[in-house]
C-alpha cells in the first residue's frame, strides 16, 4: 500500500476547485457532456468506527436533492459532494440535506457538525478519491481525502472546508465487470489525520492565510461503490 503524499492545503483546494468546475460544466440534468461527467456513490455502513452513509440510499447527481457526484477524465478524479454549491442547497440544515457519517466509536473528537457531542457526526462533506477512475487505479490505488464543509451557527453550510481528513495510505480500487469501482480501506490501513482549517493573520503585513492544524489521528475505514452514469 502506498503512503499518501503530502499536499499543501492550497494545492488541495485548487485541484478540488478545478475539477469541481469542470464537473459542474460537464452536462445538465445529470447527463455528462464531453470530458468529466456524473456518477453515483454507494457508501457502506459496515464499519464502526468508520465512515458511513446518512441512511438515505445511494448518492446520485441530483439537482433537487442537492447532491453532486462527479467523475473526471484524465487521472480519474471522483467526488461525492453531499451539498451542491448554490444558495438553496447551502441553506439546508440537519436532516434536510445529505451527509456522510463519521462514527468515532470511543475516540475523543471535536464537534464537526455543531449538532451535539456524540460518537457519530453527521458531516456535510466532499469525499474525494483523486485517481479512482484512472486506467491504472487497480494497480496503484488512489489517495482519499474527506473535506468537511463549514457549518454555520444556524445549521446552514458554506462550501469552505472547516475540517480535513487525510488518509495516510492510498485506498484499494477494484474494478467490477460493469466498470464501477470499489474504493476501500479496511481497519488495518485506514489511518486518517484530522486537520482543522484555521485562518491566521500575519502581524507584520496583516495578510490572512489558511493553515492546517492537526487535531488527531483516527482509524476510520470505509467502502464506497463508485459508478459512472
Amino acid at each position: 500500500m502506498r503512503t499518501h503524499p503530502t499536499y499543501t492545503l492550497l494545492t488541495t483546494l485548487a485541484v478540488v476547485s478545478l475539477f469541481t468546475v469542470l464537473s459542474l460544466e460537464a452536462g445538465t440534468g445529470g447527463k455528462p457532456g464531453k470530458g468529466p461527467g456524473w456518477g453515483t456513490g454507494l457508501v457502506s455502513d459496515e464499519y464502526s468506527p468508520g465512515i458511513g452513509s446518512d441512511g438515505k440510499g445511494i448518492y446520485v447527481n441530483d439537482e433537487e436533492e442537492c447532491v453532486s457526484v462527479a467523475v473526471g477524465s484524465g487521472d480519474g478524479f471522483y467526488q461525492i459532494r453531499t451539498v451542491k454549491n448554490n444558495d438553496r442547497c447551502n441553506s439546508q440544515t440537519g436532516e434536510q440535506r445529505r451527509y456522510l457519517t463519521v462514527d468515532f466509536g470511543l475516540y475523543a473528537h471535536p464537534d464537526l457538525d455543531l449538532e451535539d457531542v456524540s460518537s457519530v457526526e453527521n458531516i456535510p462533506a466532499r469525499f474525494i478519491a483523486r485517481r479512482a477512475f484512472s486506467t491504472r487505479a487497480e494497480t496503484t490505488g488512489t489517495p482519499v481525502d474527506i473535506h468537511v464543509l463549514q457549518v454555520n451557527g444556524d445549521g446552514t453550510t458554506t462550501q469552505e472546508t472547516a475540517w480535513l481528513f487525510r488518509y495516510q495510505n492510498w485506498a484499494a480500487v477494484s474494478i467490477n465487470p460493469n466498470g464501477s469501482r470499489r474504493i476501500s480501506l479496511g481497519p488495518e490501513e485506514a489511518t486518517a489525520d484530522l486537520f482543522e482549517i484555521v485562518l491566521r493573520v500575519n502581524p507584520k503585513n496583516g495578510k490572512v492565510r489558511t493553515q492546517e492544524e492537526h487535531r488527531g489521528t483516527f482509524v476510520l475505514p470505509f467502502d464506497v461503490l463508485a459508478e459512472r452514469q
